[in-house]
């Protein structure tokens, strides 16, 4: 039921960004200039993702490292969806979890591809390999998975 609502709640602000961009600015504080340039190469809905997964993270460690790592996997894991840019239709109905896109080879490989900029970027491999692995099951990437429901 969580994650129906969380789908909802992103249709939404897909269809409410579509036409104005919401203000970055807790997010745009925790990043340098190289991280902002790559994080506005991303699609306007998924930087929007993003943002709204930032905003709602509430780390459960004190781990400043850690905190870090996280913060930079919620901020970049969609980044391989940055050479695909899907009309307002499509992001309405992928919002909606419709799942006939699957020829969209560049959706769902985004992973892989995220992590291959990441690191060509000189990310740590630690965000690296969460990113690459933040469809999976894995105990690292449950931060991100409790956060998209």
């Amino acid at each position: 039921m969580k994650k129906f609502l969380l789908d909802i709640r992103r249709f939404f602000y897909t269809v409410l960004y579509s036409f104005k961009e919401p203000s970055y600015g807790i997010l745009l504080s925790e990043l340098n200039k190289k991280e902002r340039d790559l994080f506005f190469s991303m699609p306007r809905e998924d930087r929007i993702h993003s943002f709204l997964l930032l905003r709602d993270y509430k780390p459960d460690t004190d781990d400043d490292k850690l905190i870090y790592v996280q913060k930079r996997v919620i901020i970049f894991h969609d980044i391989g969806k940055r050479f695909e840019r899907p009309s307002l239709i499509k992001r309405i109905l992928r919002s909606l979890r419709f799942t006939f896109f699957k020829n969209d080879k560049v959706y769902f490989d985004h992973a892989l591809l995220g992590s291959d900029i990441l690191k060509s970027e000189g990310f740590s491999d630690e965000i690296v390999d969460i990113v690459r692995r933040h469809h999976t099951k894995s105990a690292d990437v449950m931060f991100l998975k409790k956060l998209e429901g």
